[in-house]
């Protein structure tokens, strides 16, 4: 499953890099619809790049596998769930994917007749990984939380998008309109939503919707998280109407307005799913449907994150590593089979030629060195002397504080083979992983007792 992560981490790599362009073209388009073609292109291009990556991936391991093993069909068949798993249950398609919507307001009204209109400023909007978003204790009022109430009970929800994002945020649908034509296109979408929700903000446009919303009192509901915005709000609104004076929410609270006979009847809510559902008259049963679907959620990698793919690039290296060394140690099934038992003890002279036979290996592989792995992560040299095996990284626009060094040496721990275990322990030898960064050496070493540990519980398993 390790591995299958890895790849789906190095897939978002490629994907970062290969979409840069397409992404600066939607933020400069012209009008809505440019860079709606934008994001149609940049869906294909996700998509594409997903399904040719891991077919390559499946196919590599399929050409690298030992035809004549009897478990290989159910080595494939493992390898398609894993993929499925982690794309599914681990959220990895949509991770890869991203959250991109095409809608134009014509599209989203003819397919959506009874519908919610979510308003407020687009500084509130939350950019988050869905592995990163914030799913309890909610410090403002949560989008996230609030339309996954309300999808768990299929009622669909639009909010105003931002023209030059390539990924909107994960909540209400976003619906694109033109500058130009903005206002008008908001009128319509108040007039022919059924309910109407607005985070107060005191800025310009949301003053604007606020006062085009209040010709429907029946149907809005204003939402106070912050009691500095909605009082100069209310100041703005005086000549207009009286909207009630309000006292600051306690921590963990949100304050909300309603239109009943004549005037705004002001309630306070707690500032989590389970307030949003009082707010929404929901039943407890809403409540745990809810909490389901975002439990499922929270097991969502973060694939572009940098501990992620910091961890990711590290194990590949192990995983290169092991496929250098692995031509070299076993070409003797006697010898591969007395290490793996511990029944074999190599004399100095059969320890110094097994090195310097390692060591040639390494060198004939220095041709490809430096490699570039990633943006941060430089494979420099592989060397082995009678004391330690080396592996030198250079690690590039990070500083040493950056690197979590504890969860890197748990990847290289579960990277490790008994093959490999038995023959550094045969072999008498340290593992050292070095990492430059700028002006720091930071090392990761295995001594000679760790490995025997390591491999005598090995060999227990």
């Amino acid at each position: 499953m390790l591995e299958v992560i890895l790849v789906f981490a190095l897939i978002s790599v490629v994907i970062k890099f290969a979409e840069k362009p397409l992404i600066k073209k939607i933020a400069f388009a012209q009008d809505t619809q440019e860079a709606i073609m934008g994001r149609k292109k940049l869906i294909v291009l996700r998509s594409g790049l997903i399904v040719l990556l891991l077919g390559l991936y499946i196919l590599f391991s399929i050409v690298i596998s030992d035809f004549d093993a009897a478990n290989t069909y159910q080595q494939y068949m493992w390898l398609i769930c894993a993929v499925i798993a982690v794309g599914v249950q681990q959220y990895g398609f949509k991770n890869l994917l991203g959250n991109i919507s095409t809608l134009t307001k014509v599209a989203f009204l003819s397919e959506n007749k009874d519908f919610v209109l979510f308003l407020r400023g687009f500084i509130d909007d939350d950019y988050s990984d869905i592995a990163e978003i914030n799913q309890k204790d909610f410090d403002k009022f949560s989008e996230y939380g609030f339309m996954s109430l309300l999808e768990s009970k299929n009622i669909s929800a639009c909010a105003i998008g931002m023209t030059k994002e390539a990924d909107s945020p994960i909540g209400a649908k976003r619906i694109y309109v033109d500058d130009i034509s903005w206002k008008q296109d908001v009128e319509e979408l108040i007039n022919k939503s059924k309910s109407i929700y607005i985070l107060i903000r005191n800025r310009e446009s949301c003053i604007w919707e606020i006062e085009k919303s209040l010709k429907y009192f029946n149907k809005i509901t204003l939402i106070v998280d912050d009691i500095a915005e909605y009082n100069n709000v209310r100041r703005k609104f005086e000549d207009i109407i009286e909207l009630p004076s309000v006292s600051a929410p306690p921590l963990g609270a949100i304050v909300v307005l309603t239109y009943d006979i004549g005037r705004f009847k002001v309630a306070l809510y707690s500032n989590s799913i389970e307030g949003y559902a009082k707010m929404l008259n929901f039943s407890a049963k809403d409540v745990k449907d809810c909490n389901k679907r975002l439990k499922r959620k929270k097991r969502a990698i973060n694939l572009s994150g940098r501990k992620t793919l910091v961890g990711a690039f590290i194990a590949v290296l192990i995983f290169f590593v092991i496929s250098v060394v692995s031509s070299i140690y076993f070409k003797s099934e006697e010898i591969k089979e007395g290490i793996l038992s511990g029944d074999i003890s190599l004399t100095n002279k059969e320890k110094l030629d097994v090195i310097e036979a390692m060591q040639a290996e390494f060198e004939k592989k220095s041709a490809i060195f430096p490699m570039q792995v990633d943006e941060h992560t430089i494979l420099k040299r592989m060397n082995i002397n009678e004391n330690c095996q080396i592996i030198e990284y250079d690690i590039v626009g990070l500083n040493a504080d950056d690197v979590n060094f504890f969860e890197i040496k748990s990847n290289i721990v579960r990277g490790f083979t008994k093959e490999e275990l038995g023959l550094w322990r045969s072999l008498g030898i340290e593992l050292v992983n070095e990492y430059h960064f700028d002006d720091e050496v930071r090392e990761i070493r295995f001594t000679r007792d760790e490995i025997n540990r390591m491999y005598e519980n090995m060999v227990d398993d």
